[in-house]
């Protein structure tokens, strides 16, 4: 077990690949809709193409892309643990 623990201090989060990308954290109802493969409208948008999603708890839930009707379009979503929205 030790051993195990000492490796799981090195990981880091999935999201700590994309620092530069900007992120927009998501209402329960927009991550629901994204989760299910669907876009959603954003108040605020960011600048840029390629943005990082956050859910409930500022949980990260994957990268979404925005389009030129200024919705989120979800690109990658994950499913971290045993919650699903």
């Amino acid at each position: 077990e030790e051993g195990s623990e000492a490796l799981d201090s090195l990981l880091l989060p999935i999201d700590s690949a994309i620092p530069g990308w900007p992120a927009v954290t998501l209402s329960q109802d927009a991550a629901w809709y994204l989760q299910r493969g669907q876009s959603v409208t954003v108040p605020r948008l960011p600048d840029g193409r390629w943005v990082r999603l956050y859910g409930d708890e500022s949980r990260f839930i994957g990268i979404g892309e925005v389009t030129a009707e200024g919705q989120i379009a979800p690109r990658r979503i994950f499913r971290l643990g045993n919650s699903c929205l």
